[in-house]
């Protein structure tokens, strides 16, 4: 039988076929859940082999199958599997908090490094973009997608040139902050390039369910590897269960229980994740959490066309609601002796409106963002936008003098020095890289995306990367950027099921 008449896949040794041959049926019961078991061992893998050279077991093998679709022309086939394996690879920050160091190195496909702060999938970035420069394919124009890249160009663009100014007049700008950021813009840039060039509508779907898979994967493999005691993860004073980084956008499947098919899996998913939201949830994880359960809920009630609602699905929605209360009053009911009742109080705190009421970690947040708009009125042009990359600010308002900035905040020399040179979240890093016009771009842009969430919860992966950890680390930017163009699966229709 010829390849172009291959029947569905259905078995595990095929599965692989489910993210690159053009006539599979990828949102199959069987094949999905075969994706899943794969991406699940590949998590469970990159884990597993934290910081070991073992690691290169898969990774190599990962770069092999990229780069094999390459030299047979299959560009579009090559790009998915370079974000498939991307976005289930685990970050040095996310992971145990730690930045790569010569003593702490990670091996997987998104870290592995080639030379200084290069790493591998970098490389592969800059040849796709080569590639798609020389094609005959064009850039899709017709997509949300495509005004988000321009979006970031406006964003990009100026703090670099801001900054290289800045690194060659003064003295405080530093080139090693600089370089940080280029290479993020980088990597956003050309990703997004690289998707707007390949990005057919089967391209779309396929990345859909890559990114939906991927999510699932990341919950069973990190499970996984909590239940058989394979990982140990620390923040803090606090021991917690250790996730691999695409779980942060599992809360967007709290908003999928009324769109998603894969309903079993998507139950089981969350379920998990509220096992490990008892203990480990952080404070974006508060937000993100309330954020999806709002829009589930506006999504079942006033979705347009949706009339007929399954009894099944309402149930479901019922069921993961009464979930998240039950999680909320357990977490709740642990004042402090858990790093998710710790996070959950730092959260409600910031409500109250004082600064002076908010826990440590808010309180951090709200200082540095008061500072940088402090700078800002004295200097407009700071105001309007940004500081650059590279630059930094002060605590001209004092509002860090009583805080331990060492713990978990900034480094013994920073603090000596009195000058920082990042927030510690997007609404901080946004105004001061980027300025207010900068922060109006990216509000406005996110805005459009919110508007479709009920088309496609995967769009509410703007609220949970953009406006929550952009500029954080270039694993979650390949995340959040791979959501973002699966979001425009169906997003013209109303109902996904």
């Amino acid at each position: 039988m010829q390849r172009k008449n291959r029947p569905i896949i259905e078995h595990n040794k095929d599965v692989i076929y489910a993210m690159y041959y053009s006539k599979v049926n990828i949102s199959d019961s069987s094949t999905f859940t075969n994706l899943v078991l794969l991406f699940t061992g590949f998590v469970i893998v990159n884990i597993v082999t934290l910081n070991n050279p073992a690691n290169l077991l898969l990774t190599i093998p990962q770069y092999i199958i990229v780069l094999f679709f390459l030299v047979k022309n299959n560009i579009r086939d090559s790009v998915l599997s370079h974000f498939a394996f991307t976005i289930l690879s685990l970050s040095a920050q996310k992971t145990l908090g730690m930045f790569e160091t010569e003593d702490f190195l990670l091996y997987n496909y998104g870290t592995l490094k080639l030379i200084g702060p290069i790493r591998a999938c970098y490389a592969m970035n800059l040849v796709f973009t080569l590639i798609l420069l020389h094609s005959k394919l064009k850039v899709r124009k017709d997509l949300l997608y495509y005004k988000l890249y321009k979006v970031f160009l406006c964003l990009f663009i100026p703090a670099s040139i801001i900054g290289v100014i800045g690194v060659a007049l003064h003295p405080f700008y530093t080139f090693d902050k600089l370089l940080d950021k280029e290479i993020y813009a980088y990597v956003v840039l050309t990703s997004m390039y690289i998707i707007l060039k390949v990005a057919n509508d089967r391209f779309i779907q396929v990345a859909y369910y890559i990114c939906l898979s991927g999510i699932m994967a990341g919950i069973f493999g990190s499970f996984f590897c909590f239940i058989t005691g394979l990982t140990v993860s620390h923040y803090s004073v606090f021991d917690i269960a250790y996730m691999s980084d695409i779980t942060y956008l599992t809360p967007m499947l709290i908003i999928g229980v009324i769109m998603v098919k894969q309903r079993a899996l998507l139950l089981l998913t969350l379920v998990i994740y509220f096992f490990f939201a008892t203990t480990v949830l952080a404070g974006k994880e508060v937000f993100s959490i309330a954020f999806c359960l709002f829009f589930l809920l506006y999504c079942y009630f006033f979705r347009t066309g949706n009339k007929k609602r399954s009894p099944f699905v309402t149930i479901l929605m019922f069921g993961v609601v009464g979930l998240l209360v039950g999680l909320v009053i357990h977490i709740q009911g642990n004042t402090g002796s858990t790093m998710a009742s710790y996070k959950l109080h730092s959260a409600f705190s910031m409500m109250t409106g004082n600064i002076d009421d908010a826990g440590r970690s808010p309180y951090i947040r709200m200082a540095q963002l008061a500072n940088i708009l402090y700078e800002g009125l004295q200097n407009p042009f700071l105001l309007i936008f940004g500081n650059g990359y590279g630059g930094y600010f002060e605590d001209k308002l004092g509002l860090f003098a009583n805080v331990d900035l060492l713990n978990g905040a900034y480094n013994f020399k920073t603090v000596g020095s009195g000058r920082f040179h990042s927030g510690h979240d997007a609404v901080v890093n946004i105004p001061f890289f980027n300025g207010l016009v900068g922060m109006w771009l990216v509000l406005r842009i996110s805005w459009k995306y919110i508007k479709k969430i009920r088309f496609n919860y995967m769009n509410s992966a703007i609220f949970l990367w953009v406006l929550l950890i952009f500029y954080f680390n270039t694993i979650f930017a390949y995340i959040g950027l791979f959501a973002l163009i699966g979001a425009e699966y169906k997003v013209n229709k109303v109902n996904m099921m």
